[in-house]
C-alpha cells in the first residue's frame, strides 16, 4: 500500500550516496551484462501493488545511467538495452490507460528528456533514439499521455536544432514531429 511504498522509498533515500547499483555501474564492467538479466527479470515480475515502489526505488540508478553530466560512453549499450527492457509494452489491464508500471517507467523518461546530454555525434544520436523510443511508447495510449506528448514535441524541435547543429540530420525527429502535427491537431504548439 502507499505506506509500505513511502518506507521503501525512504529506505532509500538515508542510504550513503552513491547508490549499490550506480556502484556496479561504476566499478564492475564485468556485471554489466548480470545486471541487465536481473534489471528485466525486476521490471517484469514487479508485483502490481508495488510498481511505484520498483520505480522509486530503480529512480535514482535510471537517472545516473541516462542523465549523468559526464556521462561515459561505455555505458551506451547498456543505456540502450535497458531502455528497450523498460519501454517493453505490458500486459494491458485496460486499453484506455497503461498499467501503473508502464506509467511509472514512461513519466520517469519524459521527466529525463531534458537533462539528456547532446554534447556530441554520440550522445546526439542515443538522445534521438531515446526520444524515438519513448515517443512511440507514448503513442500506445495517446489520449491518456496527450499533455506529454504535447510536452515531447517540443522536446523534440530543441533537439532537432542541436542535431542539425551536430550531426546535420534529424529527419527521424522530423517524421515525429509530422506525426505530432496530426495527432496533436489544435494541440501542437505552434509558437
Amino acid at each position: 500500500g502507499q505506506g509500505g511504498e513511502k518506507n521503501i522509498w525512504n529506505l532509500y533515500t538515508i542510504r550513503n550516496h552513491p547508490q549499490p547499483l550506480i556502484t556496479m555501474l561504476e566499478h564492475r564492467p564485468d556485471c554489466w551484462p548480470v545486471l541487465l538479466q536481473q534489471l528485466t527479470s525486476f521490471f517484469q515480475q514487479c508485483p502490481e501493488r508495488s510498481e511505484v515502489s520498483c520505480i522509486q526505488i530503480m529512480a535514482p540508478f535510471l537517472w545516473y545511467l541516462y542523465c549523468e553530466p559526464s556521462q561515459l560512453q561505455e555505458y551506451a549499450k547498456l543505456r540502450l538495452m535497458l531502455l528497450k527492457v523498460l519501454l517493453q509494452p505490458r500486459v494491458p489491464g485496460d486499453p484506455e490507460q497503461p498499467s501503473v508500471l508502464e506509467q511509472q517507467i514512461l513519466q520517469l523518461c519524459c521527466d529525463m528528456v531534458p537533462c539528456l546530454q547532446v554534447k556530441d555525434l554520440i550522445q546526439t544520436t542515443e538522445v534521438m533514439l531515446f526520444i524515438e523510443e519513448v515517443y512511440l511508447s507514448l503513442l500506445r495510449h495517446p489520449i491518456f499521455w496527450k499533455i506529454q506528448l504535447t510536452q515531447l514535441t517540443l522536446q523534440l524541435l530543441c533537439v532537432c536544432e542541436v542535431s542539425l547543429t551536430i550531426t546535420g540530420e534529424c529527419s527521424s525527429l522530423i517524421h515525429l514531429l509530422e506525426h505530432s502535427v496530426e495527432l496533436l491537431k489544435e494541440d501542437f504548439p505552434v509558437e
